[in-house]
């Protein structure tokens, strides 16, 4: 897990700009359009390229608007992926906890117990952030039989996390069945895996719907239009050569808005500004292992050794 998030940290370097090119495609134009005012108007001074600063501020109201309610929209959505993701490694390391308090009676299927626990947790990253090649190693880590990990790697991602809560159900009943797990702890999981299983399809939600479309066009089709006309208003009231200042900084101050909005609307994404997941994931499997797991070998701290 140190290793994929080593990679995955590399890779978002160099894509935490990927909305740049609008706020860099609006400066510009800003730019050229200033130029040419400037130059016209000194140029052909009984022509001056003139608005009246009525019509711009009105359409400031809907843009205003407009970015309040994406950068509204876009840090609810950030947070609340942040709280489901907190709940879900809250569950697991309950489950963890619940398997350990009876590891003595259920022997060998306790330790079963927490490494599907663990290979959930896993399960859970790799369907937010897919890379086959990487959940491969991580659950190679977790359990010596490469049958079942092959078998889950044919499942689609989000079965992967289904198949986990299956088997811990599976086992837990089957003890239960044998007088060997009493009915108030067999409610005790069944409790929590019915919330890892909400959490989880909640993180879904937010995972595969995404801002619509048409309101980002439009909302920057609106910036557009915004930015190019507000220099031909300024130039009525401030110097000439102020013009390009005074507009390079509102279109600094309007486009950060949307392009901050852009990094945080999808915030199990592997930029800078989204949820560390990588780092999260290892700390719960650090948690583990002080929660007396078996399938880490005593001192190890990294999230690594998963098999005993």
């Amino acid at each position: 897990m140190q290793r994929a998030a080593s990679v995955m940290d590399v890779a978002a370097t160099f894509r935490a700009w990927k909305d740049v090119p609008f706020a860099w495609s609006v400066l510009i134009t800003s730019l050229g359009l200033c130029l040419f005012l400037v130059e016209w108007n000194q140029g052909h001074p009984e022509q001056l390229l003139m608005l009246d600063a009525l019509p711009v501020s009105l359409l400031g109201v809907p843009v205003g608007f407009l970015l309040v309610f994406r950068s509204n929209n876009a840090y609810d959505t950030w947070y609340s992926g942040l709280v489901k993701v907190h709940a879900v490694l809250s569950c697991t390391k309950n489950m963890c906890r619940l398997a350990s308090v009876w590891m003595a009676n259920l022997g060998e299927t306790g330790l079963r117990v927490q490494r599907w626990t663990a290979a959930f947790l896993l399960a859970f990253r790799f369907s937010l952030r897919p890379n086959d090649h990487l959940c491969r190693e991580a659950l190679q880590e977790l359990f010596p039989d490469r049958e079942e990990v092959e078998k889950m790697m044919k499942l689609h991602r989000m079965h992967r996390i289904y198949y986990c809560i299956s088997r811990i159900e599976g086992l837990v009943k089957n003890e239960a069945g044998k007088g060997k797990v009493s009915g108030q702890l067999l409610a005790d999981v069944q409790t929590e895996l019915a919330k890892m299983m909400e959490v989880v399809e909640g993180c879904e939600l937010i995972y595969k719907n995404p801002i619509p479309g048409s309101y980002l066009v439009h909302l920057r089709r609106i910036l557009y239009i915004y930015m190019g006309l507000l220099p031909f208003s300024l130039y009525k009231y401030i110097p000439p050569l102020a013009v390009l200042p005074v507009h390079l900084l509102l279109c600094f101050a309007v486009v950060g808005i949307e392009v901050n909005a852009a990094e945080i609307q999808e915030p199990f994404g592997d930029h800078p500004s989204d949820i560390p997941l990588d780092s999260l994931c290892i700390i719960t499997l650090s948690d583990f292992i002080v929660m007396g797991s078996g399938y880490a070998t005593p001192g190890d701290s990294s999230g690594k050794g998963y098999v005993k």
